[in-house]
């Protein structure tokens, strides 16, 4: 009979240890399990943001055919570039939640309240104002303390994409002004080409040279977005 000598017991009990108190390494499968406990305002706040992003996405597929009738082809382009940007950011959520063990179902049928375009604007404005100024500077500082580091890039892809919005959010607050039908006419003859990283979301007039600068990875990731994407 082969008896166990100290040495033995102390490595034998320190690797015990390690299996009980690691389960995230040797049972992987218990960490979704538990999510909801470790990460209650991670995944709250993830839905949320899916959520937002997901109407947001509805709202400008609506308004981009509502564009497209009034005769504002270029601002119809503006907003299928947004609804493909918060198509990204509602996929990088849904990601981050399916992680954590939550399933969510892709409603992308949404009612939504379609005036004219230059009321259209308005509201996307104000929308995209919101998400800068208050929502994704809150969910980061909420999330940031239970230290799930994906939920924490992922909001700060959204983040950082919709403040490149900001141009166009000022030109939105312009155009919905009074002389909106002559600031909108100049606008119809501008030339204009967006591009979005479908990494991040990130939108661009022209492709950066080597990498995103949010999520810096290789700027192949960038795609053209088609005039005719949500126009059908």
């Amino acid at each position: 009979m082969e008896y166990l000598t100290r040495r033995d017991l102390i490595k034998y009990g320190c690797l015990a240890g390690a299996v009980f108190f690691t389960p995230s390494v040797v049972f992987p499968a218990n960490t979704k399990k538990f999510a909801g406990g470790l990460y209650p305002l991670t995944i709250s706040v993830l839905k949320d943001a899916y959520k937002n992003e997901m109407d947001a996405h509805s709202s400008y597929i609506a308004f981009s055919r509502q564009a497209l009738k009034d005769s504002y082809p270029n601002i119809c382009y503006l907003f299928t570039t947004f609804a493909t940007s918060e198509s990204i950011h509602a996929g990088l959520f849904k990601k981050a939640l399916a992680d954590l063990g939550i399933d969510l179902e892709d409603d992308r049928d949404r009612q939504v309240d379609v005036l004219t375009t230059k009321k259209n604007l308005r509201k996307a404005a104000k929308h995209e104002l919101e998400l800068i100024k208050n929502f994704y500077p809150d969910a980061i500082n909420k999330i940031k303390p239970e230290k799930y580091e994906n939920a924490v890039r992922y909001c700060r892809y959204s983040w950082q994409s919709h403040m490149q919005h900001r141009d166009h959010i000022e030109d939105i607050h312009r155009w919905s002004g009074i002389f909106f039908s002559k600031v909108a006419e100049k606008i119809e003859e501008e030339e204009m080409q967006y591009l979005v990283c479908h990494f991040c979301g990130s939108t661009e007039r022209e492709i950066p040279q080597k990498i995103c600068p949010i999520c810096r990875q290789s700027s192949i990731h960038y795609k053209l977005v088609e005039r005719t994407a949500y126009s059908g």
